[in-house]
C-alpha cells in the first residue's frame, strides 16, 4: 500500500474532508466517503460506490486524496440501490477488497431479490415523476458481499458502530463515530428534497426525510429517525446533499423526528392507510 497522508494536512481532490478522518465527494446526485482509521494511516474504508460509471472517478478521486498506490480495506454499503453501487463492479476488480451490508440488505445486494418498485405516483417534484426509470436491482459485487458484524462493530475501524435503519431499504445502515460525533446516515435522512430538480441543482441544505420515490415503509423509516434522534451529532453527511456541521445538526435531526409525519408525502402508494 501506498503511504497514507496526515489528515491533518486536508489534501483533497474535488470533494471536502467532513472531518479529520472523513472525505466525502459528490458523483452526480450522490455522495461516496472515504473514512481514514484515525489510529492506523494505512487503513481507509469506502462508504458506497456511486452512480452507475463512477468507478473511474472514485479511484482518481482515491488518488487525489491517499496516493496513487493507496488501497482501500474494504467497501461498506449503507444499503443496495443503483445509485449507491453503481460502481461496485470496477472498484473491486480493482482492489479485490470485501465488501459488507446488513444481513436483511444482502438478497438485495447480491441480486436474489428486486427491491420494491419505484413510487412516480408519491407527492414529489420531477425527479420523483421520473423514478418509474430507475432500476430495481442492485450492481452485485463480482466476489459477493459478507454480512456487517452483529454486535454492530465496523471491521477494520474500531471507533465507529452501525446502526440499523430501515425504512428506506430493509438493511438500510448508518455509520456513526461517537468521539467526533460523526454520522454517515446513507438515505436514513437527506440534506436536500432529493425529488426535486430545483433543490438538487441548488442545494438547497436542510435535514429531510428519505428519497421519497424509493422509500417503501415508511413507519420504518421514522423509527429509524428516532434513532438517529438520540446520538449527538456535530457532523452529517448524508447519502444526497451536503454536509451539515455545528451544534444544530441534532436539533435539526430532532426536529424532524418530531415532526416526520409532517415531512412525509401526502400521497403514494407506499404511505399508511
Amino acid at each position: 500500500m501506498g503511504r497514507k497522508p496526515n489528515p491533518m494536512e486536508k489534501r483533497a481532490g474535488s470533494g471536502e474532508w467532513l472531518t479529520d478522518h472523513v472525505y466525502y465527494f459528490t458523483h452526480q446526485i450522490v455522495n461516496v466517503f472515504f473514512i481514514l482509521d484515525e489510529h492506523d494511516p494505512d487503513t481507509w474504508v469506502i462508504v458506497d460506490a456511486g452512480m452507475p460509471r463512477s468507478a473511474s472517478r472514485i479511484i482518481r478521486e482515491a488518488a487525489n486524496v491517499f496516493g496513487k498506490d493507496a488501497e482501500p480495506s474494504a467497501l461498506f454499503l449503507t444499503h443496495g440501490h443503483f445509485d449507491h453501487t453503481g460502481g461496485i463492479k470496477e472498484l473491486v476488480e480493482r482492489w479485490q477488497m470485501p465488501v459488507f451490508a446488513h444481513r436483511e440488505e444482502l438478497p438485495y445486494v447480491l441480486n436474489q431479490r428486486p427491491y420494491p418498485a419505484p413510487d412516480p405516483t408519491v407527492q414529489g417534484g420531477l425527479i420523483a415523476k421520473a423514478s418509474r426509470f430507475f432500476p430495481r436491482y442492485s450492481y452485485m459485487p463480482p466476489q459477493g458481499a459478507k454480512a456487517l458484524p452483529e454486535d454492530g462493530s465496523v471491521p477494520y475501524l474500531d471507533d465507529w458502530r452501525v446502526i440499523h435503519t430501515p425504512g428506506h431499504t430493509p438493511g438500510h445502515v448508518s455509520f456513526y463515530h461517537g468521539l467526533s460525533r460523526t454520522l454517515i446516515a446513507g438515505d436514513a435522512v437527506c440534506t436536500v428534497k432529493q425529488d426535486r430538480l430545483l433543490d438538487v441543482v441548488t442545494q438547497d441544505q436542510h435535514v429531510t426525510v428519505p428519497p421519497v420515490y424509493f422509500t417503501p415503509d415508511w413507519e420504518e423509516a421514522e423509527r429509524s429517525l428516532k434513532r438517529l434522534a438520540e446520538l449527538s451529532v456535530h457532523h452529517l453527511g448524508a447519502g444526497h446533499g451536503t454536509a451539515l456541521h455545528g451544534c444544530t445538526v441534532s436539533k435539526a435531526i430532532r426536529n424532524l423526528s418530531d415532526h416526520f409525519q409532517e415531512e412525509c408525502p401526502k400521497k403514494g402508494r407506499y404511505l399508511p392507510r
